[in-house]
């Protein structure tokens, strides 16, 4: 006789289980529109969070270096040093994780609420002629964990800098000169790039107008304009586009040869074009 009770229970006990895997496994998301551009060095959202000023030797992650700046997945070690500093994952969003390209490769996560603002409480405020931030330091594992909960207008977000015990934490302090600003200083980290580096006297206006055929009204996305180098490409210009706007600016570059390139905010190329400036 099949006993009914049984595998009732059994069916429970195996519901329950794929429910605590499904939960174990939700890892800490990541907000979403989040972007930097190489040669740029300055994380912007065009949702949240104008713009955190990073190094320049911050770049988008290359899966063969094994390092740079990823917007959908953890580093091994983020989510140790989260879960250490007492952040769940339903209460947070992350903004990025990097690594930089060139030495000392520290760890950097920026992360912020979901809802409302960070917990300061087991922080300690810190005063200084930049502003204010609340401050923590902690020792996770192998590592020194260093945080910074940095005032952003009417919310806030946590900058975490983390590197093996004994290694020097200098550029943590140029973060925060990059990114603690008095209430009334305005914030200078748009998304967009406009300086060049000649003359006046010889800079020349282009007008880039996207090939209506290939607008994509849908989503955010960005002009590129990359000079021709002898090893390469190096970026001259950009600017972000918003959703239902036409993609038209005018730059003022130097003379050489270029390359436009309009793209999604993850640098995936929609269409480009060759130009050269006289």
């Amino acid at each position: 006789m099949v006993n009914n009770s049984n595998i009732y229970r059994k069916g429970w006990i195996y519901f329950c289980g794929i429910v605590f895997l499904l939960c174990a496994c939700k890892s800490y998301q990541f907000r979403e529109s989040g972007f930097i551009v190489d040669g740029d060095g300055v994380y912007h959202n065009p949702e949240k969070y104008g713009g955190i000023g990073l190094f320049g030797d911050f770049v988008n992650y290359n899966a063969r270096e094994q390092h740079g700046t990823r917007f959908d997945k953890l580093y091994p070690g983020d989510k140790k040093v989260l879960k250490s500093l007492g952040y769940n994952k339903g209460d947070i969003e992350v903004l990025f994780s990097g690594i930089p390209n060139q030495p000392p490769y520290y760890h950097l996560i920026g992360i912020g609420a979901k809802d409302s603002l960070l917990d300061t409480a087991a922080s300690i405020l810190q005063y200084t002629p930049m502003g204010k931030y609340h401050y923590r330091k902690m020792d996770v594992g192998k590592n020194t964990v260093l945080e910074a909960i940095i005032p952003s207008g009417k919310t806030n977000y946590a900058l975490i800098y983390y590197v093996p015990k004994g290694e020097s934490t200098a550029d943590f302090e140029y973060l925060l000169e990059q990114n603690v600003r008095k209430p009334n200083r305005p914030h200078n980290f748009l998304a967009s790039r406009t300086a060049v580096e000649c003359g006046i006297d010889v800079q020349k206006n282009v007008d880039i107008k996207i090939p209506q055929n290939y607008v994509n009204r849908d989503i955010y996305t960005l002009i590129k304009v990359l000079k021709k180098e002898d090893y390469g490409e190096s970026l001259a210009v950009y600017t972000l586009n918003k959703k239902d706007a036409d993609p038209q600016v005018v730059f003022k570059l130097c003379p050489g040869k270029y390359r436009v390139v309009y793209s999604d905010l993850k640098h995936q190329e929609i269409w480009s074009e060759k130009i050269k400036v006289q």
